[in-house]
């Protein structure tokens, strides 16, 4: 994985005391092997290489005394120089757009994860089957469009789907295309038409993070078919070898608007070249976590008041641990705090727990839920433990751990300073 073994990479010279001339050489020569490994186009690793060793050895970095620091810094600006920066999508009313792609890079989907983007930001938005080569894409497309309630349109055939979006009203309209298992000619005739006929404001092409060298050739190849203005690069968190992709952008000036980062409609982001770089170098990503939070609680109305804190119980406790499971999976949130490469089998373990958590709190009645000391009663635990799949240490492990929280809850709620730093990190939260 190029993550794991970029933050290895930063370990090691963490690690080291000093630094001379032979272990900056020994360190360039181990990022090239990295970066090779995970795709990135040969000639940009030599230019990085040069680059590093220009301004580590020549400008004399590696006699200063924080020399660790001042490399990894010009690493992270070197891996920043090789996707460049943030591009700002810019969504107005009559915006067609186009998305274009290989079949299985994920197209179908992130029609419905643009779609949602752009609606939670005002808009009304239409997603248009254009695909009439999978029978499955239409019911899938249709399914998705119901899901994040924007409207959905179809037709028999690609005159009939053109004469019907010249009257469709909606602010932003989104075209789903074909995809190929390569870009043959039948595939280029058809792209064309609904260019010439759509007219798209931006052709958005949707590559796959795991495609590899051959990112540069669809690229172009695509370009020169009906012309890309922006890169939507899918699958971003489960690919090791994503570099090829985001080379290959910066190879074609190819400009990365959007990633996907899991299959559900939710994981989607605006491409940050400076946190994605800060993630995976194992920097923590503050700002994006508090902000998915800040998102989840608008979405979910979960409001923790200054009375639920004075008077925890297990009601508050599920309304919480509802809200950190709609975070996403237990590594990515971790990832964002700067905890990396825990052993898989200690984040599933941890993952099981929380269910394990969720399934005990469900199984209480509504007076053991606001009122925990009737949860002295061995029978009520036996009970829950049954009714939950569960045993009773189990329960009895969670009821000392709420006492534990109940107790931080409450001297929470007496300190004022404490309080006041809250509500600068979580806005719109009432403590």
């Amino acid at each position: 994985m190029l993550a794991e073994r970029l933050r290895a990479l930063v370990k090691k010279l963490m690690g080291k005391k000093l630094l001379d001339e032979k272990e900056v050489e020994e360190l360039i020569k181990e990022l090239q092997r990295i970066l090779i490994a995970s795709d990135v186009n040969v000639k940009l690793v030599f230019e990085l290489s040069q680059n590093l060793r220009k301004k580590a050895i020549e400008k004399e970095v590696i006699k200063q005394i924080d020399a660790r620091e001042q490399l990894i810094k010009l690493i992270y600006d070197e891996l920043i120089s090789i996707i460049g920066q943030k591009e700002v999508f810019e969504i107005s009313k009559n915006m067609r757009i186009m998305l274009v792609g290989l079949y299985g890079s994920g197209k179908t989907t992130t029609c419905a994860k643009l779609a949602k983007f752009i609606k939670d930001r005002g808009y009304s938005v239409a997603i248009i089957a254009g695909d009439f080569d999978r029978p499955a894409a239409m019911d899938q497309l249709q399914q998705l469009s119901k899901e994040i309630n924007v409207s959905f349109y179809s037709a028999r055939n690609r005159d009939e789907l053109i004469d019907k979006i010249n009257t469709i009203k909606e602010d932003v309209l989104i075209l789903d295309t074909s995809g190929r298992n390569a870009l043959d000619e039948e595939l280029i005739n058809e792209l064309k038409y609904y260019s010439e006929r759509y007219k798209p404001s931006i052709n958005f092409l949707v590559i796959s993070a795991d495609i590899g060298q051959v990112a540069e050739k669809q690229i172009q190849a695509f370009h020169s078919a009906v012309g890309i203005n922006g890169i939507i690069i899918t699958r971003i968190d489960g690919s090791g070898k994503a570099g090829g992709a985001i080379s290959a952008c910066k190879i074609c000036n190819a400009k990365i608007y959007f990633v996907g980062t899991g299959e559900k409609i939710k994981d989607f982001e605006v491409f940050d070249p400076n946190k994605y770089i800060s993630r995976i170098l194992g920097f923590p990503d503050l700002e994006t976590l508090l902000k998915k939070f800040e998102e989840i609680v608008k979405e979910e109305q979960i409001e923790v008041s200054e009375q639920d804190i004075k008077n925890l119980d297990f009601d508050v406790f599920l309304k919480q641990l509802k809200a950190a499971k709609k975070m996403g999976p237990l590594s990515n949130v971790l990832g964002m705090l700067g905890i990396n490469d825990l052993p898989e089998d200690l984040v599933v373990k941890q993952e099981e727990e929380l269910k394990k958590i969720e399934a005990i709190i469900q199984s209480m009645t509504k007076d053991e839920r606001k009122n925990p000391d009737l949860l002295k009663n061995r029978s009520r635990i036996l009970r829950i433990a049954k009714g939950s799949g569960t045993k009773e240490e189990d329960v009895r492990g969670l009821i000392s751990k709420f006492k534990k929280a109940e107790k931080m809850a409450k001297m929470f709620s007496n300190d004022k300073n404490m309080q006041k730093k809250f509500q600068q990190m979580f806005k719109g939260i009432k403590f």
